[in-house]
């Protein structure tokens, strides 16, 4: 974020204020945008040592989690502050979505493919009621995103859990393949260079899917320049966690 900050005092990306520039190491909202997702890794390492033995094989603890789920869908209106939000909905519902990671290899994989097509069966038919009732296809954008309702889990979890089910019978050739290993192992740098590349995609063209091309091969190319540079240190000074983490 500093070097961004850095970058864009020279190129002026974005007019910024100090209290954007505060919010956005603070992890909030109203900042340069893109950075509540690292929150979200926070809140899942977290409670990662308490949803490791959350173990869906067993009937007690998959009813648990179904009535963790209802609550969260009682209580997800309750309140629209911030820290309503950060604090009780977003610990809720994305420690579910990691327990279902968890148990991703636990569990069957056709149970997985039969929850994943009845998250698609809940979106389309939830998909179909915004329709009638607004007479044009609703997208899943922010409205159904801060905080996750319904109709934007149903459709992000069956996709995520009918590709991971399909990804797994091409694991051996997904892990030869170096450009899938390389994305893989590198998400969140991806993720951190890709909210400068947009800012410059927009300097360059009006085009949507230009745009898009030009923030993956940007932030495609610079991980990859940084996973070099620290591979080279470390070659030569030895393993260093501090480094290791710069590289994915």
């Amino acid at each position: 974020m500093t070097f961004y900050f850095l970058l864009n005092n020279i190129f002026e990306f974005q007019q910024l204020t100090e209290r954007q520039i505060l919010r956005t190491y603070l992890l909030q909202d109203a900042s340069i945008g893109y950075v509540w997702i690292i929150y979200i890794y926070l809140i899942c390492a977290l409670l990662m040592p308490l949803l490791v033995h959350v173990d869906l094989r067993k009937l007690s603890h998959v009813v648990a989690c179904i009535l963790i789920f209802c609550l969260y869908l009682a209580i997800i209106d309750l309140s629209d502050s911030y820290l309503y939000r950060i604090f009780v909905l977003y610990p809720i519902i994305y420690g579910l979505i990691s327990v279902i990671g968890v148990n991703f290899r636990r569990v069957d994989r056709r149970i997985w493919v039969a929850f994943g097509i009845l998250c698609l069966a809940v979106f389309f038919a939830v998909a179909i009621c915004l329709w009638q009732e607004n007479g044009v296809l609703v997208r899943t954008g922010s409205e159904y995103k801060y905080p996750p309702r319904v109709y934007y889990l149903a459709y992000t979890i069956g996709c995520s859990l009918l590709l991971l089910s399909a990804a797994e019978k091409l694991k051996h050739r997904l892990k030869a393949n170096r450009v899938v290993t390389f994305i893989g192992s590198s998400t969140l740098w991806l993720y951190l260079w890709h909210i400068l590349g947009l800012q410059i995609a927009k300097r360059l063209t009006e085009s949507e899917p230009v745009r898009m091309l030009i923030v993956i091969l940007f932030s495609l190319a610079v991980v990859y320049v940084q996973s070099t540079i620290v591979a080279a240190i470390e070659k030569r000074t030895g393993k260093n966690r501090v480094l290791s983490l710069f590289k994915g």
